[in-house]
C-alpha cells in the first residue's frame, strides 16, 4: 500500500512535491524503477539498510536506512523486501540544493547517508517514524521535520524552478534561456548544479513520465506517443528503452499506484 500527499504547509510547497509511505506485504523479488527526474529521500523503517542492485541481484550500492539520492538517468533495481516499511520525500526540482546546500551537488545518483548532509538528528526522526501509529501520522512527522528546515529561495532557485515548468511543457532549452535572458550555457550549468540533470535530460525524463502517467490500456502506443510529445512511435520506443530499460510492450507496472515500478524476473 502506498500513501502519498503534498505538503499541508504552504511554505513547504515550493520545495517538496510529496511525502510518501508504503508497506509491502509480499516483500520478495527485485523491481526496476524508472527515473523520475527528482532528488529523493528514502527511509527504511524495517532495517538500517538501503541497496541498489544490478539485474542479476548483485549489490552495486549500499547505504544506511536513511539516504538521499539525486536524480538517475537510467533505471535502478531495488528489492521489494526493503519496501516492507519505507517512507520518503520527493523534492521539487532544484529544492534539495536549497535545503541541503552545495553538498547535494556531490550526491549524484548514488545513495548518500543523511548524516553526511549535516542532518544531526536523523536517528531520532527515524525512531519517531518507526513508532508512528499509522501512515498518516508518519507523513505528518516527516512534514514537521522539514518545516523546521525551510530555506530562503535565492533568485536562481526561482529561475530553475520556473525553467523546469517550461521544460516540462516541452519548451526547448534555447527558448527557455531566452525567456530568462541568459545564455544556454549558463542555464545548463546552473540547472545541472541545482538539479543534477541537464535541462535536456530532465525534459526527456519528464516526457516519459507524462507518457506513463497518461497512457490508458485502450490507447494505442502510437497515439499515446504523440500525445506525450514524441516525434513518432519509434522515437518513443528508443526513449522508453533508454530510460526504462524495457520496450513499451514489455512495460508492466507492479501496481496502479506504483507505475514507475516494474517487476524484474531473473
Amino acid at each position: 500500500m502506498l500513501l502519498s500527499r503534498q505538503p499541508k504547509d504552504k511554505h513547504l510547497a515550493p520545495f517538496i512535491e510529496a511525502f510518501w509511505t508504503c508497506e509491502v506485504s509480499n516483500g520478495r523479488g527485485l523491481e526496476r524503477v524508472l527515473p523520475n527526474g527528482r532528488t529523493q529521500l528514502f527511509i527504511n523503517l524495517h532495517q538500517d539498510a538501503l541497496h541498489h542492485f544490478d539485474d542479476s541481484g548483485s549489490v552495486i550500492q549500499q547505504a544506511s536506512g536513511m539516504a538521499l539520492q539525486g536524480p538517475v538517468e537510467t533505471p535502478i533495481v531495488i528489492d521489494r523486501a526493503e519496501q516492507r516499511a519505507l517512507c520518503g520525500v520527493v523534492f521539487s526540482v532544484g529544492a534539495a540544493f536549497a535545503i541541503f546546500g552545495g553538498k547535494v551537488s556531490e550526491v549524484g545518483s548514488d545513495l548518500v547517508d543523511l548524516n553526511r548532509l549535516s542532518w544531526t538528528d536523523q536517528w531520532s526522526l527515524h525512531e519517531r517514524l518507526r513508532k508512528a501509529r499509522d501512515a498518516a501520522t508518519r507523513l505528518d512527522l516527516l512534514e514537521t521535520a522539514f518545516s523546521e528546515r525551510i530555506p530562503l529561495l535565492q533568485d536562481w532557485d526561482i529561475i530553475v524552478r520556473q525553467a523546469s515548468i517550461q521544460l516540462r511543457m516541452g519548451v526547448d532549452v534555447r527558448a527557455v534561456s531566452n525567456q530568462f535572458e541568459t545564455s544556454q550555457q549558463t542555464l545548463i550549468m546552473r540547472f545541472r548544479e541545482r538539479t543534477g540533470l541537464t535541462p535536456k535530460t530532465y525534459s526527456r525524463i519528464e516526457r516519459l513520465q507524462q507518457l506513463v502517467r497518461n497512457k490508458r490500456p485502450e490507447t494505442p502506443w502510437a497515439e499515446a506517443a504523440l500525445d506525450a510529445g514524441f516525434a513518432d512511435q519509434s522515437h518513443m520506443v528508443r526513449e522508453f528503452r533508454r530510460f526504462a530499460g524495457v520496450t513499451p510492450t514489455e512495460y508492466l507496472p507492479t501496481s496502479e499506484d506504483q507505475q514507475n515500478h516494474i517487476a524484474l524476473h531473473n
